[in-house]
């Protein structure tokens, strides 16, 4: 009878700051390069002598259909890296290899592919500072008008253990009001697996988050302060912010944290009361 298949999972990770794919053929083995896409040679083990990007910008048929922008690679046995390939390998933009061929067994084309979609990655948010302290001020013209101060709202994004934050697409992370965008994230960090971002606060999208006409904004480490032209015609108390974004493979994340909103003090009246004692 033939011999039972052994089969086992193979994780390809991306590396945005490298532009490489590495590959990690089973757990407890070592990480090795599969993908360069700068084009230079490498070792990538596994009895492979060679490996090098032989070409992009290719368009590809293959019966799945047309693909367009592909990469290909060449894997040789010699130490020259310059011909005798035995493998050689097409990769489609999101899709993968869709092409290859081997000197002792042929060449092999994708017949058919199914993209499924995959749910949103739970993401742990927390916004700094988390409230605003909103104080009413009637409208004053400055005698000198300058520009004001960038002023951020902070978010720390954390993923699941079986995530790298690493993976995510710093420039696709957004914050937003229901299903509305207020600001894109800015000056990315990643610390202890935790992405730390910024969001620039101006006064249309915080007047977004808050309902009123905001004409001035102040952030220290514990509030927001902001000066609206009127008060809000209702109590408001908690306000759920999202944070989202994609990752640099097929996937996104999503995750919220609340604010809390507050009506700054008189504090001419506190005065009057005070001298009331």
């Amino acid at each position: 009878g033939l011999e039972p298949t052994i089969r086992f999972e193979i994780l390809f990770r991306y590396d945005p700051i490298a532009d490489r794919v590495i590959m990690c053929p089973r757990e407890g083995t070592p990480q090795v390069i599969r993908y360069d896409f700068t084009g230079n040679q490498w070792n990538p083990g596994f009895l492979i002598g060679w490996s090098r990007m032989t070409e992009s910008g290719v368009t590809c048929n293959v019966p799945a259909g047309e693909f367009s922008d592909c990469v290909t690679f060449g894997f040789g046995a010699s130490g020259t890296g310059q011909s005798d390939y035995f493998i050689s390998e097409y990769l489609a933009p999101n899709v993968g290899t869709i092409k290859f061929t081997r000197s002792a067994l042929g060449t092999f084309e994708l017949q058919s592919y199914t993209i499924i979609p995959q749910p949103a990655i739970d993401a742990t948010i927390d916004l700094a500072p988390d409230v605003f302290e909103v104080k009413v001020e009637a409208h004053k013209k400055p005698k000198n008008p300058r520009k004001p101060k960038g002023e951020f709202l902070r978010a720390f994004i954390e993923l699941p253990a079986n995530v790298n934050v690493a993976d995510v697409n710093a420039s696709t992370v957004n914050l937003c009001l229901n299903d509305t965008i207020l600001a894109a994230a800015e000056f990315p960090l990643i610390v202890d697996n935790t992405l730390d971002v910024l969001f620039r606060l101006d006064p249309e999208n915080v007047g977004a988050i808050l309902g009123l006409e905001v004409t001035k904004i102040k952030v220290d480490e514990c509030k927001i302060e902001v000066t609206a032209a009127d008060a809000p015609s209702q109590p408001i108390d908690l306000i759920e912010l999202t944070v989202s974004g994609d990752l640099l493979y097929p996937g996104s994340f999503t995750g919220s944290d609340a604010v809390r909103v507050m009506l700054g003090k008189d504090d001419k009246h506190e005065d009057e009361e005070g001298d009331d004692d």
